[in-house]
């Protein structure tokens, strides 16, 4: 069933009614990027944002999404909304300034007819609007599309999202009741104020943080804390990932070059920063709501990294042990394990055994080759890495995937 959203961004915040709280910095992007980015992971095809201005802060957030492959409208004619949604069979209605977690989000877009995401009426939901003496909407509702042509074709001065709403709970909609603690742990929230979503923004990044799977020894244990500390220090200067993956590829290529230089150390310990630089870009696009589904920009560093192997394995001293032709291999090896890991994690599948992963990642390769490098066994690290490549695509490939 074809679903759309209508995302309302025409509130002013508690501290500059200048700025629109769809327009405050959330998360690595803007509030409404946020929203509408939920709101394609629950299912929606087509976003409509009504504002009440077109200002250059929502056209930019606007320019980004559709970059990203989401398809936006920003509209100021109610009219104009019911012939954007003449194909659509239902509606999802966010509120202005409403965060609301994914499994909620999609809860509420299951439903088959109408429905409203509702939370307890106490102390800490006071700011979300009343629906009844019991419960306070959400955030998130789902309507059929004739109602709203319904409501377009009233007359006088009103605001759609009230009466949108009060539209919806007249109809007895399926109720999707989301605990008292869904509002303490900001899963559901309402934001009038910059201080508000910054404090909301390092909860949501705690959460999605929890989707990203490490899946080697020095991904889970010296990678992963890093990234973990990082990229929120990050997403609060208003570092955009892109900027970061860049970082990292310029780290990679200086990798390179030290390598050429007979310096293998240096290179191998400047292919680990890049490799923890594209880890923290993958946690600020998580946070952000960002697939990395299309993006080969996250790819390049470790591209480069590959090619670097390859490359001390041309310059290794014991060319008995592991030459040329050997680090192509391991190279390649390392490329087939982290692709099938890519393609689990964009799936959020896992193979074998959950807990603690022994898989050849290649942050975990190049971990143990500058281990090996600094203890002058370089050629041998080398061999021993390919032997657990080896092992590695052998689990995968006997390994059932979980989903």
């Amino acid at each position: 069933m074809p679903l759309a959203a209508l995302i309302c961004a025409n509130k002013s915040t508690r501290d500059n009614v200048s700025t629109l709280v769809g327009t405050l910095h959330f998360a690595g992007h803007s509030l409404l990027e946020y929203q509408a980015r939920m709101a394609r992971e629950a299912g929606a095809d087509t976003i409509l944002i009504m504002v009440g201005a077109v200002s250059p802060d929502l056209s930019r957030a606007v320019d980004r999404l559709t970059q990203d492959g989401i398809a936006v409208t920003l509209t100021r004619d109610i009219v104009a909304i019911g012939r954007e949604l003449a194909n659509k069979d239902a509606l999802m209605l966010i509120g202005d300034g409403a965060v609301v977690a994914l499994p909620y989000m999609r809860q509420v877009a299951g439903q088959p007819g109408p429905a409203v995401l509702t939370v307890p009426d106490d102390s800490p939901a006071a700011n979300m609007e009343r629906i009844d003496a019991q419960a306070r909407w959400g955030g998130v509702a789902r309507l059929p599309v004739p109602l709203l042509a319904d409501t377009l074709d009233m007359l006088g001065d009103w605001d759609l999202e009230s009466t949108l709403l009060r539209r919806i709970v007249q109809t007895g909609p399926a109720r999707v009741e989301a605990p008292l603690e869904a509002v303490l742990d900001g899963e559901i929230a309402l934001i009038d104020s910059q201080r508000a979503a910054s404090v909301l923004a390092d909860a949501v990044m705690t959460a999605r943080l929890s989707e990203v799977v490490e899946r080697g020894p020095a991904d889970r244990f010296v990678l992963g804390p890093l990234a973990a500390t990082i990229a929120p220090l990050l997403m609060r200067q208003q570092v955009p990932a892109q900027q970061i993956d860049i970082a990292g590829i310029a780290l990679a290529a200086i990798g390179i070059l030290t390598v050429q230089l007979q310096l293998s150390g240096i290179g191998l310990f400047l292919f680990l920063l890049a490799l923890l630089a594209g880890r923290s870009a993958l946690r600020l696009r998580r946070a952000a709501g960002r697939s990395d589904g299309g993006h080969w920009l996250p790819l390049i560093a470790p591209g480069i990294i590959l090619v670097g192997i390859a490359l001390i394995g041309r310059n290794s001293v014991n060319q008995a042990v592991m030459g040329w032709s050997g680090g192509l291999w391991l190279a390649a090896l390392l490329a087939l394990v982290e692709f099938s890991l890519m393609r689990d994690q964009d799936g959020r599948g896992q193979r074998g055994a959950s807990g603690l992963s022994l898989y050849a990642t290649l942050p975990s390769a190049v971990l143990l080759m500058l281990l090996a490098q600094w203890m002058g066994i370089v050629a041998w690290g080398m061999a021993l890495a390919t032997a657990w490549a080896i092992a590695t695509v052998g689990a995968l490939l006997l390994l059932p995937r979980r989903t």
